[in-house]
């Protein structure tokens, strides 16, 4: 059995088997039929054997056949299943031609012509049935032949004629001549290759006793041109049988071509067609043959009898005379009486056609025309007010004959009156779908709806409103759902509009109205328009842009389908270069590629040009020394590579605030180009000399400048935002980093490609890689690119669990190999970049293994390799802290393991036999709880290392409970109570005991002096501020200690307060963190201060600006603070007197990049992005600002510099943008934000101006455009699916009366408030302005309140001087049309004005 037929249009197969010769049809299933026996469908083992090649066998899903019991009860799951609608009852012989058309109701037909054998299969309803058979058929093809959209059948017969059949109806039959065709050596094979009306026709002639075959290529197209005539067959085929509408069509084609036999060399004119049908129709009145099923229905002409009150929609169809009936008539008195009943119904038909052309502009030439031939056939028939009613059409003399009838002709202007005045009548309508007076049946519902409010007593009274409107509706094509037609809700207008919806109407409609008929529906459009509802499920997008909303149509675009407007770079000239182009060579860094967003944000000050200024590290800086006397030239060498040196520090801590200030502000690189990256430039230019010095090369070791090399290349890599389709596997491996500079060496390249692979992972791209090219960058052994790529790895996979890229991690850390394996020589940070990347990997999944390895990890005694110990257990900390994240005490299937018992002991400390009491004695079954040898640098005893598992275990701790509110776990952050406990704690120590407190008591953090003051311990508070000191022993009190130690407690409160409220700008936050940071700043100016007294210089007061610094950065993310930036570049310019090392220097490398990591939070994606305080958010802010900073570049004893950039993980987009819907610009308007009851920190409203960083959005409600330019709309928060979910873009639509806020900042250029241009010619001229014009053209007046083409073309061409006398009352019009915001009345007012000139010529 072979597949010989298939469409996409119905889900139909015609098979052939080749045994029986016989073809069957089967309907496609998509989903399984579970009750089909075997014999009724066919698998897809079967299936796949019908196609002929391989490449057709692929395209079949793979479905598997189950079998139970016996052969013949088989049952079936699979993906595509085919039920066996029908088999021809005979052989049909050959394969023959199979083809789709349909028949006279647009059903489809299923055709097989079989050598001589044609049949046509009927389906409907998803059920195939026989139609119709023909016989004597040489050849058929399926052509649009008498319709457009559907195809009809041409058959050649064998006779040499061509025949047009539509269903079983012989719709034309012509014969074939073409020019030097000799019948007698010629013959007509075939017909083929037939597209739209074109077919081929193969020709074999006899040329000496051989056959030759020639092909032509026809057109055979019988729809007639003139739209009268088209329209007139359509109303008879409402009307009466079709086969008496196909008899009368082939007469039709055979007069209009002349003589019957030739070919259609032109197509006829509109006047010729119509004056042949006209012709025909007259002739079918007087004849006396007249087959009796062409008689229509009685029913029909009761539609139009007596007063039209008992009127109703007429069906051709359904009530068509018996034949049986009327053959018992006497046959003249049947004939006599079918000419006059068919003329009546004609009449009445042609009559709708009539009143549907007077509401239509684009036919209303035809009006003429057809209401003559109307008046001849209502005179003929003696109805008297027909004749009447066409007179006046005409402009004829009426005159009333004695035995006429008085029917009243169905007047639609008169129905429209009556309706809106609340009398109810019904208007005759056909109920054929396809008919041509559908704009009328459009109309009546639009009126009735728009008047029900009226009409409600009527429609009680007389009629059900919902018969009545389901009858007027009625349409077999669409099923409407008038469910709003019901709602009380809804207004008489907005049910008129959306039933306009339905019908798939617009303002073009409307329109194409008269101006009488339409002005109604314009204003019902216009109150829709001032009351839209928000963009919601209640009003679909079309009826948006029917009242000119086109902005809250776009709201409901999705953006996965709908391509948003691309935004011009407006820094740019003439907008040549975008935000999506790729960067030039001088911008490198991407300070330049600035977002128009960021532009308009902060447009009225320099901000930007000096966060630029300030971050860049790819120019020669300016620098002055001051020159002392009596220093020779190699001191004063000295003393500049000194200053150079402590400036080589802050160039190196820049990379991380840069790619913070771009990130994601690279919308579309260019995959064909590498992308370059600049490198740090460590020379300056010496003010006085104007001479250029360079670090001596000996300080910039490859250890030094690795890390800064890493975080240049994350940088880079940053500037991509997530999502871009077009980077794979192969644009990762290949696109290796060039550099901008010459002096720059592989091992330069290699660290920032390690960076580059590390972002590209943060961003979620490295999931492309594939295995092999994972492989080749592990076996290179670059440590960097080594912690780069596991990182990056790990970042994609968060809370995946994704056991084959966790086995990538495993295979680095010693403690999750077997027992007996052999131990790795694995490199410190790649041990630490492991650890933590697995706790991404198992984030939140409470993994058992993993949360025993990481436990184990975080107080391992050591070995040998005793290297950044404390980094390894940190990582282990905030590894286990993602796995537990916010679990709390629910740690189901932990409970015998202790870990929050364990986690304090590591804390707290103790000795080695009370930590194993507290193991599960279960777990070591693996290396990662043997006894390690001793080790031979490190002396540690039989107690825990505090030192080294103290902050992991801290921060695992407070992770694991984050948010929990619990008090029994927040005690166990202990802090002293006494200076003797404070002898036992590291100060530092203290910092991250604080954070971890407050992490767990999360809702108890309050931006208030009195919960700082809460949070410090009482006796360093009478230490350090209460004169009365009695109690205390000062000789005993360590005050150097003591102020270290408040500092680290302040330090924790101060990073507590920026995580609470990190992205919030919240103002008290911002005040009471202002405040404290500026007393700091104040502090270290001064000796006397008791809280930093002796600490001048010393790292704990440092250390402490820069939490505080930190944390009021982390509050105002996004929102580009002055105050704070002011703070923080004052900080970068902080160089203390030199040290002798030149790296090593008091102002450490970490200060430096605590500073500019705070430059960035500031402007965080220019400004376009902020911070998330969900969970995984928090955690990727602590692991990020671990507050122990590197002393140096190379530093990582205490925390991994690659996880600075944890940062992105609680990055988020919450920017609001508004653009412009006309113009696509982005714009400046006043909005309101209204936040949630139980949104903390926040006023119940917020008003700001766009484009603006909204809160995050779980605490929003709703958005509002407010301000009189633009039409107000709200924006709800409601679920995922909402637009500030998506693409936090706003489209507003501006008011045609007022200018942007950044073209008239205070209002005073609105059209209000400003004159008309007028039209003489003294004022300007249009053709040739000159100088001396004075103010603005018409047209430049237009353009700057509307950019719709079509008003201003209007205001060229029609309110121009020279375009005639009425160009006065055209700009009269615009300019109210203007002031009203009307421009929809524009065309009713030009058909006023054209009526009145007619008038006044007449």
């Amino acid at each position: 059995m072979k597949i010989v037929w298939s469409s996409k249009e119905i889900p139909i197969l015609i098979m052939f088997d080749e045994s029986s010769l016989k073809h069957s049809i089967w309907k496609l299933h998509n989903q399984p039929l579970k009750e089909m026996r075997a014999e009724k469908t066919i698998d897809r083992d079967h299936l796949i054997n019908t196609f002929e090649t391989e490449e057709e066998k692929k395209f079949l899903p793979d479905v598997k056949a189950q079998s139970a019991g016996k052969e013949d009860e088989r049952r079936f799951a699979s993906e595509v299943t085919l039920e066996q609608l029908i088999e021809e009852e005979t052989p049909s012989g050959s394969r023959g031609r199979v083809f789709l058309a349909h028949d006279e109701r647009d059903e489809p037909l299923l055709c097989i012509h079989s050598k001589n054998k044609f049949t046509a299969y009927s389906y409907q309803n998803g059920e195939a049935k026989f139609a119709f058979a023909l016989d004597n058929l040489v050849s058929t093809v399926a052509i649009n032949s008498t319709r457009s959209l559907f195809k009809d059948i041409l058959a050649l017969d064998h006779s040499g004629n061509l025949l047009v059949f539509v269903g079983r109806h012989l719709m034309a039959k012509l014969n074939f001549v073409v020019s030097n065709f000799d019948s007698n050596r010629k013959k007509i094979i075939r017909l083929d290759d037939s597209v739209s009306d074109r077919f081929n026709v193969e020709i074999c002639e006899e040329v000496e006793r051989k056959n030759r075959t020639q092909l032509y290529r026809f057109r055979l197209n019988l729809i007639p041109t003139s739209s009268l005539v088209s329209d007139a067959f359509k109303s008879l085929a409402c009307v009466f049988p079709f086969h008496f509408v196909a008899q009368l069509f082939s007469k039709f084609v055979e007069k209009v071509n002349g003589i019957e036999g030739k070919n259609r060399n032109s197509r006829e004119s509109d006047e010729q067609g119509w004056k042949v049908l006209s012709e025909l129709l007259w002739d079918l009145f007087s004849s006396e043959k007249m087959e009796i099923s062409s008689v229509p229905s009685l029913d029909f002409l009761s539609c139009f009898s007596k007063d039209q009150r008992k009127s109703r929609i007429f069906d051709g169809k359904k009530n068509r005379i018996d034949e049986k009936v009327q053959k018992s008539i006497e046959e003249k008195r049947e004939i006599l009486q079918q000419s006059h009943q068919i003329a009546e119904v004609i009449l009445c038909s042609f009559h709708l056609l009539l009143e549907n052309y007077k509401i239509d502009d684009t036919k209303s030439r035809l009006v003429k025309t057809l209401s003559s031939f109307l008046e001849s056939l209502s005179h003929s028939l003696s109805w008297n007010r027909y004749l009447e009613y066409y007179c006046k059409e005409n402009g004829t003399i009426f005159v009333e004959t004695k035995e006429g009838k008085n029917y009243v002709p169905p007047n639609l202007f008169e129905w429209i009156l009556n309706t809106m005045k609340g009398v109810y009548e019904e208007f005759p309508l056909f109920s054929s779908p396809f008919s041509p007076c559908e704009r009328t049946r459009k109309l009546c519902r639009f009126y009735s709806i728009l008047s029900y409010s009226r009409l409600a007593s009527n429609f009680a009274s007389k009629v059900k409103r919902n018969d009545w409107l389901v009858r007027l509706q009625k349409k077999n094509s669409v099923q409407f759902n008038d469910s709003f037609v019901e709602s009380k809700e809804l207004e008489a207008c907005e049910r008129m509009l959306l039933s306009m919806v339905q019908e798939g109407c617009d303002l073009a409609y409307i329109n194409s109205l008269p101006y009488g008929i339409a002005l109604p529906l314009l204003e019902a459009v216009r109150a829709c328009r001032n009351n839209c509802p928000p963009p919601s499920t209640r009003w679909p997008k079309e009826a948006y842009l029917i009242v000119g909303r086109e902005e809250m149509a776009m709201q409901m675009i999705d953006t996965a389908v709908f391509n948003p407007i691309q935004i011009p770079h407006e820094s740019s000239p003439n907008n040549e270069e975008s935000i999506n182009s790729s960067p030039s060579v001088q911008d490198t860094e991407g300070l330049e590629s600035l977002s128009p967003t960021t532009t308009m944000r902060f447009s009225k000050d320099s901000r930007l040009k000096e966060v630029a200024r300030v971050l860049t590290s790819s120019k020669v800086l300016l620098i002055q020394i001051s020159e002392s006397s009596g220093l020779s030239d190699h001191e004063a060498i000295t003393k500049q590579m000194e200053k150079l040196a402590q400036i080589s520090k802050r160039t190196m801590a820049l990379p991380l605030g840069r790619g913070m200030f771009t990130l994601r502000n690279w919308k579309t690189p260019i995959v064909c180009e590498q992308i370059s990256v600049s490198q740090m430039i460590f020379s300056a230019k010496l003010q006085s000399s104007k001479m250029v010095t360079t670090l001596d090369s000996s300080v910039l070791t490859p250890e030094v400048l690795s890390w800064p090399d890493f975080h240049n290349g994350v940088a880079v890599g940053l500037r991509i935002p997530p999502g871009h389709t077009d980077i794979n596997s192969t644009w990762i491996a290949y696109n290796r980093l060039t550099a901008t500079s010459k002096e720059s060496n592989a091992e330069t390249l290699l660290s920032n490609y390690a960076g580059f692979l590390f972002a590209l992972g943060l961003h979620g791209y490295l999931t492309f890689l594939t295995k092999t090219k994972i492989y080749e960058f592990l076996v290179k052994s670059h440590p960097l690119t080594s912690v780069g790529l596991l990182l990056g790895i790990a970042t994609n996979q968060i809370g995946s669990c994704d056991h084959n890229t966790a086995r990538l991690l495993f295979v680095h850390i010693p403690a999750f190999q077997p027992s007996n394996s052999t131990d790795l020589d694995v490199h410190p940070n790649l041990l630490a970049a492991s650890l933590i990347g697995v706790g991404l990997i198992y984030q939140e999944s409470m993994h058992r293994r993993v949360t025993e390895v990481l436990l184990g990890e975080i107080g391992k005694r050591a070995k040998d390799n005793v290297t950044n110990r404390e980094s390894i257990s940190l990582c282990a900390g905030l590894g286990l802290g993602f796995v537990l994240l916010g679990k709390g005490s629910n740690t189901t299937g932990l409970t015998d393991m202790r870990v929050e018992d364990r986690l304090t002991r590591y804390m707290l400390g103790g000795t080695i036999r009370e930590l194993e009491s507290l193991e599960n004695i279960n777990s070591s079954s693996s290396k990662a709880n043997d006894d390690p040898p001793k080790s031979f640098l490190v002396a540690e005893g039989d107690r825990i290392n505090v030192d080294v598992a103290a902050s992991g275990a801290t921060l695992a701790l407070g992770l694991m409970y984050l948010k929990s509110n619990s008090r029994a776990i927040a005690e166990r952050f202990s802090i002293p109570k006494s200076c003797f406990d404070l002898d036992l704690i590291r100060p530092d120590l203290l910092l991250l005991r604080v954070l971890a407190k407050n992490l767990v008591l999360w809702d108890s953090i309050s931006p208030s002096e009195d919960w700082i003051s809460s949070q410090i311990p009482t006796f360093m508070k009478q230490l350090l501020f209460e004169t009365d000191r009695k109690s205390l022993n000062e000789s005993e009190v360590d005050y150097e200690l003591v102020r270290m130690s408040h500092l680290n407690v302040l330090s924790g409160v101060f990073l507590s307060l920026g995580l609470r409220f990190a992205g919030s700008a919240n103002a008290e936050a911002y005040r009471i963190l202002m405040k404290h940071l500026e007393y700091l700043l104040q502090a270290q100016k001064k000796n006397d201060d008791p809280v930093t007294f002796g600490l001048a210089d010393s790292p704990s007061l440092e250390g402490c600006v820069n939490n505080a610094l930190i944390a009021v950065s982390l509050v105002m993310a996004g929102t580009g603070n002055l105050e704070v930036f002011t703070i923080a570049r004052k900080l970068r310019f902080k160089i203390p007197k030199a040290s002798a090392k030149y790296i090593h220097g008091e102002h450490s490398y970490g200060s430096h990049m605590a500073v500019h990591m705070a430059i960035g939070f500031l402007f965080l994606g220019g400004g376009t992005l902020s911070l998330s305080t969900s969970n995984a958010s928090i955690a990727a802010l602590v692991t990020s600002l671990y507050p122990i900073w590197p002393v140096d570049s190379a530093d990582n004893r205490y925390h991994l510099q690659a996880l600075r950039h944890f940062y992105v993980l609680a990055v988020e987009d919450r920017c609001l943008e508004t653009v412009e819907v006309d113009s696509g610009k982005l714009c400046r308007i006043p909005i309101e934000i209204e936040m949630r009851e139980k949104s903390e920190g926040f006023p119940a409203k917020i008003q700001t101006h766009s484009p603006c960083i909204l809160p995050e959005l779980r605490f929003v409600k709703r958005v509002n455009v407010l301000g009189p330019r633009y039409w107000n709309q709200s924006i709800q928060v409601e679920g995922q699916n909402q637009i500030l979910y998506r693409s936090k873009r706003v489209y507003v639509k501006k008011k045609v009366s007022f200018l942007s806020y950044e073209e008239d900042p205070k209002g005073f250029r609105s059209i209000f408030s400003r004159t008309y241009p007028k039209t003489e010619r003294k004022y300007f001229d249009w053709e040739t302005p000159t100088e001396n014009t004075k103010g603005i053209d018409q047209k430049e007046f237009i353009e700057s309140f509307s950019a719709d083409p079509s008003v201003l073309a209007f205001a060229t061409y029609m309110c121009n001087p020279d375009s005639g006398k009425d160009a006065h009352f055209f700009t009269g019009i615009l300019y109210e049309c203007l002031t009203h915001d009307k421009l929809e009345a524009l065309p009713l007012y030009l058909s006023l004005q054209d009526f009145a000139n007619r008038i006044q010529k007449q």
